[in-house]
Protein backbone atom coordinates (compact mmCIF):
# COMPACT_ATOMS: atom_id res chain seq x y z
CA UNK A 1 0.00 0.00 0.00
CA UNK A 2 2.83 1.94 0.57
CA UNK A 3 4.48 1.73 -2.38
CA UNK A 4 1.34 2.63 -4.39
CA UNK A 5 1.21 5.60 -2.46
CA UNK A 6 5.02 6.50 -3.01
CA UNK A 7 3.90 5.71 -6.96
CA UNK A 8 1.20 7.90 -7.24
CA UNK A 9 2.62 11.02 -5.84
CA UNK A 10 5.68 10.31 -7.75
CA UNK A 11 3.81 10.41 -11.32
CA UNK A 12 1.53 13.30 -10.00
CA UNK A 13 4.64 15.62 -8.89
CA UNK A 14 5.70 14.57 -12.30
CA UNK A 15 2.52 15.53 -14.13
CA UNK A 16 2.44 19.31 -11.97
CA UNK A 17 6.46 19.89 -13.50
CA UNK A 18 5.32 19.06 -16.68
CA UNK A 19 2.61 21.28 -16.65
CA UNK A 20 4.17 24.46 -15.10
CA UNK A 21 7.00 23.77 -17.76
CA UNK A 22 4.63 24.06 -20.68
CA UNK A 23 3.25 26.72 -19.09
CA UNK A 24 5.93 28.70 -18.65
CA UNK A 25 6.71 28.14 -22.58
CA UNK A 26 3.42 29.54 -23.53
CA UNK A 27 4.04 32.80 -22.28
CA UNK A 28 6.87 33.21 -24.78
CA UNK A 29 4.58 31.25 -28.13
CA UNK A 30 6.02 32.44 -31.62
CA UNK A 31 9.55 33.54 -30.37
CA UNK A 32 12.67 32.79 -30.84
CA UNK A 33 13.59 30.94 -27.84
CA UNK A 34 17.22 31.49 -28.79
CA UNK A 35 16.98 35.00 -29.44
CA UNK A 36 14.73 35.30 -26.37
CA UNK A 37 17.27 33.87 -23.88
CA UNK A 38 20.00 36.35 -25.07
CA UNK A 39 18.34 38.87 -24.29
CA UNK A 40 19.23 40.29 -20.74
CA UNK A 41 17.06 40.62 -17.76
CA UNK A 42 17.27 44.84 -18.15
CA UNK A 43 18.14 46.06 -21.75
CA UNK A 44 18.26 49.73 -21.16
CA UNK A 45 20.72 49.17 -18.52
CA UNK A 46 23.04 47.14 -21.19
CA UNK A 47 22.92 49.14 -23.93
CA UNK A 48 26.03 51.64 -23.89
CA UNK A 49 24.22 55.32 -23.58
CA UNK A 50 27.24 57.30 -25.92
CA UNK A 51 25.26 55.25 -29.10
CA UNK A 52 21.59 56.52 -28.73
CA UNK A 53 22.14 59.73 -27.15
CA UNK A 54 20.44 63.00 -28.57
CA UNK A 55 21.79 66.11 -27.75
CA UNK A 56 19.16 68.16 -25.68
CA UNK A 57 16.28 65.76 -26.24
CA UNK A 58 14.05 63.98 -23.67
CA UNK A 59 12.55 60.81 -23.18
CA UNK A 60 8.89 60.64 -24.01
CA UNK A 61 8.10 56.89 -23.98
CA UNK A 62 6.52 54.93 -26.45
CA UNK A 63 2.85 56.40 -26.30
CA UNK A 64 4.06 59.37 -28.48
CA UNK A 65 6.15 57.27 -30.69
CA UNK A 66 2.74 55.47 -31.32
CA UNK A 67 1.11 58.26 -32.44
CA UNK A 68 2.83 58.45 -35.67
CA UNK A 69 3.75 54.68 -35.57
CA UNK A 70 0.77 52.63 -33.95
CA UNK A 71 1.30 49.12 -33.46
CA UNK A 72 -2.53 48.28 -33.98
CA UNK A 73 -4.06 45.55 -36.18
CA UNK A 74 -5.09 47.76 -38.82
CA UNK A 75 -1.69 48.83 -39.40
CA UNK A 76 0.62 46.40 -41.36
CA UNK A 77 3.77 47.77 -39.96
CA UNK A 78 2.53 47.84 -36.66
CA UNK A 79 0.84 44.73 -36.85
CA UNK A 80 4.31 42.80 -37.76
CA UNK A 81 6.06 45.30 -35.11
CA UNK A 82 3.79 43.66 -32.38
CA UNK A 83 4.96 40.42 -33.51
CA UNK A 84 8.54 40.69 -33.58
CA UNK A 85 10.57 39.25 -31.08
CA UNK A 86 11.86 42.44 -29.88
CA UNK A 87 8.45 43.98 -29.10
CA UNK A 88 8.46 41.37 -26.46
CA UNK A 89 11.37 41.49 -25.05
CA UNK A 90 11.58 43.41 -21.44
CA UNK A 91 11.95 47.33 -21.91
CA UNK A 92 12.42 46.54 -25.66
CA UNK A 93 8.86 48.06 -26.55
CA UNK A 94 10.46 51.87 -25.64
CA UNK A 95 11.85 52.85 -29.05
CA UNK A 96 13.87 55.07 -27.24
CA UNK A 97 16.59 52.21 -26.13
CA UNK A 98 17.47 52.36 -29.27
CA UNK A 99 16.37 55.54 -31.08
CA UNK A 100 17.18 57.82 -28.63
CA UNK A 101 15.50 60.53 -27.12
CA UNK A 102 12.53 61.44 -28.84
CA UNK A 103 11.43 65.41 -28.23
CA UNK A 104 13.29 67.30 -30.22
CA UNK A 105 12.06 64.58 -33.27
CA UNK A 106 8.53 64.84 -32.34
CA UNK A 107 8.62 69.00 -32.29
CA UNK A 108 10.59 69.19 -35.09
CA UNK A 109 9.01 66.38 -36.69
CA UNK A 110 12.61 65.62 -38.49
CA UNK A 111 14.00 62.14 -38.54
CA UNK A 112 17.36 63.23 -38.14
CA UNK A 113 16.91 63.65 -34.10
CA UNK A 114 16.80 60.36 -33.88
CA UNK A 115 19.17 57.59 -33.92
CA UNK A 116 19.26 55.78 -37.41
CA UNK A 117 20.67 52.72 -38.85
CA UNK A 118 22.98 51.86 -41.79
CA UNK A 119 20.21 50.81 -43.94
CA UNK A 120 18.04 54.01 -44.51
CA UNK A 121 18.34 57.92 -43.47
CA UNK A 122 21.69 58.30 -45.63
CA UNK A 123 21.89 62.18 -44.85
CA UNK A 124 21.33 61.71 -41.01
CA UNK A 125 23.75 63.02 -39.11
CA UNK A 126 22.58 60.64 -35.95
CA UNK A 127 23.11 57.81 -38.24
CA UNK A 128 25.45 54.79 -36.86
CA UNK A 129 28.69 53.03 -38.39
CA UNK A 130 29.02 49.53 -38.99
CA UNK A 131 30.46 49.38 -35.82
CA UNK A 132 28.46 50.98 -33.61
CA UNK A 133 25.52 49.34 -35.21
CA UNK A 134 26.86 45.84 -33.68
CA UNK A 135 27.83 47.28 -30.88
CA UNK A 136 24.12 48.24 -30.31
CA UNK A 137 23.09 44.82 -31.26
CA UNK A 138 25.60 43.16 -29.64
CA UNK A 139 24.35 45.05 -25.95
CA UNK A 140 22.27 42.65 -25.53
CA UNK A 141 22.68 39.67 -28.06
CA UNK A 142 26.61 39.16 -26.69
CA UNK A 143 26.47 35.90 -26.29
CA UNK A 144 26.70 35.66 -30.39
CA UNK A 145 29.92 38.21 -31.00
CA UNK A 146 32.43 35.71 -30.72
CA UNK A 147 35.43 35.01 -32.88
CA UNK A 148 33.42 36.02 -36.34
CA UNK A 149 34.75 36.11 -39.57
CA UNK A 150 31.87 38.46 -40.91
CA UNK A 151 32.59 41.10 -38.10
CA UNK A 152 35.91 41.22 -39.46
CA UNK A 153 34.43 42.15 -42.88
CA UNK A 154 32.54 44.64 -41.94
CA UNK A 155 29.34 42.74 -41.74
CA UNK A 156 26.80 44.25 -40.20
CA UNK A 157 23.83 43.18 -38.43
CA UNK A 158 21.20 44.82 -40.84
CA UNK A 159 22.90 43.25 -43.74
CA UNK A 160 20.82 40.03 -43.08
CA UNK A 161 18.49 41.05 -40.72
CA UNK A 162 15.35 43.41 -40.95
CA UNK A 163 14.49 44.35 -37.47
CA UNK A 164 11.12 46.30 -37.73
CA UNK A 165 8.71 45.11 -40.33
CA UNK A 166 9.38 41.44 -39.66
CA UNK A 167 7.70 38.37 -38.24
CA UNK A 168 10.09 36.15 -38.85
CA UNK A 169 11.58 34.81 -35.24
CA UNK A 170 14.81 35.15 -35.96
CA UNK A 171 14.44 38.72 -37.89
CA UNK A 172 16.01 37.44 -41.31
CA UNK A 173 15.46 39.61 -44.34
CA UNK A 174 14.40 36.35 -46.20
CA UNK A 175 12.76 33.32 -45.51
CA UNK A 176 15.26 31.60 -47.91
CA UNK A 177 18.39 31.97 -46.00
CA UNK A 178 20.60 31.62 -48.90
CA UNK A 179 18.67 34.59 -50.69
CA UNK A 180 21.51 36.86 -48.32
CA UNK A 181 23.87 34.87 -48.49
CA UNK A 182 24.51 34.66 -52.27
CA UNK A 183 24.84 38.62 -51.88
CA UNK A 184 27.90 38.12 -50.87
CA UNK A 185 29.00 34.44 -51.34
CA UNK A 186 27.90 34.77 -55.43
CA UNK A 187 30.71 31.80 -55.93
CA UNK A 188 28.96 29.47 -53.94
CA UNK A 189 25.45 30.22 -56.03
CA UNK A 190 27.38 29.01 -58.59
CA UNK A 191 28.36 25.84 -57.30
CA UNK A 192 24.66 25.64 -55.58
CA UNK A 193 23.82 25.43 -59.02
CA UNK A 194 26.19 22.77 -60.63
CA UNK A 195 24.62 19.20 -61.59
CA UNK A 196 26.49 17.55 -58.73
CA UNK A 197 25.49 19.91 -55.42
CA UNK A 198 23.63 19.82 -52.25
CA UNK A 199 20.00 20.32 -52.33
CA UNK A 200 20.18 24.09 -51.10
CA UNK A 201 18.28 25.07 -54.20
CA UNK A 202 15.39 22.43 -53.55
CA UNK A 203 14.94 23.74 -49.71
CA UNK A 204 16.29 20.68 -48.55
CA UNK A 205 19.47 21.91 -46.81
CA UNK A 206 20.40 25.66 -45.58
CA UNK A 207 23.28 27.12 -45.07
CA UNK A 208 23.16 27.21 -41.60
CA UNK A 209 22.74 23.07 -41.61
CA UNK A 210 26.64 22.89 -42.13
CA UNK A 211 27.17 27.11 -41.36
CA UNK A 212 27.15 29.27 -37.93
CA UNK A 213 26.85 33.14 -39.25
CA UNK A 214 27.86 34.57 -35.61
CA UNK A 215 31.04 32.70 -34.68
CA UNK A 216 32.78 29.46 -35.39
CA UNK A 217 35.03 27.12 -33.85
CA UNK A 218 36.59 25.63 -37.24
CA UNK A 219 37.46 27.41 -40.29
CA UNK A 220 35.01 29.34 -42.78
CA UNK A 221 32.10 29.49 -40.19
CA UNK A 222 31.70 25.58 -39.67
CA UNK A 223 29.34 24.17 -37.18
CA UNK A 224 32.10 21.66 -36.50
CA UNK A 225 36.10 21.56 -35.73
CA UNK A 226 37.12 19.32 -38.29
CA UNK A 227 34.85 19.12 -41.63
CA UNK A 228 34.61 15.06 -41.78
CA UNK A 229 33.18 15.35 -38.51
CA UNK A 230 30.37 17.46 -40.40
CA UNK A 231 30.22 15.86 -43.01
CA UNK A 232 29.44 12.39 -40.86
CA UNK A 233 26.56 13.81 -39.69
CA UNK A 234 25.21 13.48 -42.60
CA UNK A 235 26.85 10.60 -44.22
CA UNK A 236 26.97 8.22 -41.26
CA UNK A 237 27.67 4.90 -43.88
CA UNK A 238 30.72 6.59 -44.58
CA UNK A 239 32.17 6.33 -41.07
CA UNK A 240 34.01 3.89 -39.31
CA UNK A 241 36.45 2.50 -37.89
CA UNK A 242 37.55 0.00 -40.65
CA UNK A 243 40.12 -2.82 -41.04
CA UNK A 244 41.13 -1.01 -43.80
CA UNK A 245 40.17 2.87 -43.22
CA UNK A 246 41.13 4.89 -46.64
CA UNK A 247 43.46 7.57 -45.42
CA UNK A 248 42.43 10.18 -47.70
CA UNK A 249 38.42 9.71 -45.53
CA UNK A 250 40.37 11.82 -42.90
CA UNK A 251 39.67 14.55 -44.91
CA UNK A 252 36.53 14.79 -47.23
CA UNK A 253 37.74 17.81 -49.08
CA UNK A 254 40.91 15.85 -51.00
CA UNK A 255 38.38 14.24 -52.76
CA UNK A 256 35.14 16.32 -52.57
CA UNK A 257 33.87 19.54 -53.55
CA UNK A 258 31.80 21.53 -50.55
CA UNK A 259 29.00 23.14 -52.23
CA UNK A 260 28.60 21.66 -56.00
CA UNK A 261 30.65 20.35 -58.85
CA UNK A 262 30.64 19.44 -62.75
CA UNK A 263 31.90 15.91 -61.65
CA UNK A 264 30.06 13.33 -60.45
CA UNK A 265 29.02 12.52 -57.02
CA UNK A 266 30.42 16.41 -55.94
CA UNK A 267 34.34 15.01 -56.68
CA UNK A 268 37.45 17.70 -57.43
CA UNK A 269 38.23 15.81 -60.18
CA UNK A 270 36.81 12.92 -62.28
CA UNK A 271 37.75 9.43 -62.24
CA UNK A 272 40.04 7.76 -62.77
CA UNK A 273 42.10 10.91 -62.70
CA UNK A 274 41.14 12.03 -59.30
CA UNK A 275 42.63 8.36 -58.13
CA UNK A 276 45.85 8.96 -59.91
CA UNK A 277 46.88 12.32 -57.82
CA UNK A 278 47.81 9.99 -55.25
CA UNK A 279 47.85 6.66 -56.53
CA UNK A 280 50.35 5.00 -59.78
CA UNK A 281 48.52 3.36 -62.50
CA UNK A 282 48.60 0.10 -61.31
CA UNK A 283 50.78 -2.10 -63.31
CA UNK A 284 47.61 -4.48 -64.37
CA UNK A 285 46.19 -1.64 -66.02
CA UNK A 286 48.93 0.15 -68.26
CA UNK A 287 48.50 0.65 -71.64
CA UNK A 288 44.85 -0.59 -71.18
CA UNK A 289 41.09 0.75 -71.75
CA UNK A 290 40.30 0.84 -67.82
CA UNK A 291 43.52 2.89 -67.12
CA UNK A 292 41.59 6.48 -68.84
CA UNK A 293 38.69 5.44 -69.45
CA UNK A 294 36.79 3.46 -66.29
CA UNK A 295 36.03 4.38 -62.87
CA UNK A 296 38.25 2.88 -60.05
CA UNK A 297 35.02 2.43 -57.69
CA UNK A 298 32.89 0.42 -59.90
CA UNK A 299 35.95 -2.40 -58.80
CA UNK A 300 36.49 -0.38 -55.50
CA UNK A 301 33.63 -0.07 -54.37
CA UNK A 302 34.17 0.66 -50.44
CA UNK A 303 36.28 3.39 -50.81
CA UNK A 304 35.85 4.92 -48.06
CA UNK A 305 36.85 1.85 -46.28
CA UNK A 306 36.80 -1.50 -46.11
CA UNK A 307 36.47 -4.76 -43.04
CA UNK A 308 37.09 -7.38 -45.75
CA UNK A 309 39.96 -6.26 -48.41
CA UNK A 310 42.72 -3.53 -48.45
CA UNK A 311 42.06 -2.70 -51.91
CA UNK A 312 38.40 -2.31 -50.64
CA UNK A 313 37.05 -4.34 -53.90
CA UNK A 314 34.35 -5.87 -50.92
Amino acid sequence: MIKRKLLFLSVAALLIFTALLISGHQVKAGVDMKLWDMLPSDDRASIPQELTKIEGAQNLGNQTCDECHPARDNDVDGLQWARNPHYRAKNAKNCEVCHGASSKHKDANDYTFQVAFRTDQTTNPNRLSIKDENRLCLSCHGKIKTLSMHGGAEVGCLDCHQIHRNDNPRLLKSRHEEDYCYSCHSNVQVENNMPSRHPVEEKHMTCSDCHRPHFTQGGKHLKERRSVDLCLSCHSDKQGPFAFPHMASEDCMACHTAHGSVNRRMLTVDQPFLCYQCHAVPFTHEGSWYATNYNCTTCHSQIHGSDQHYIFTR
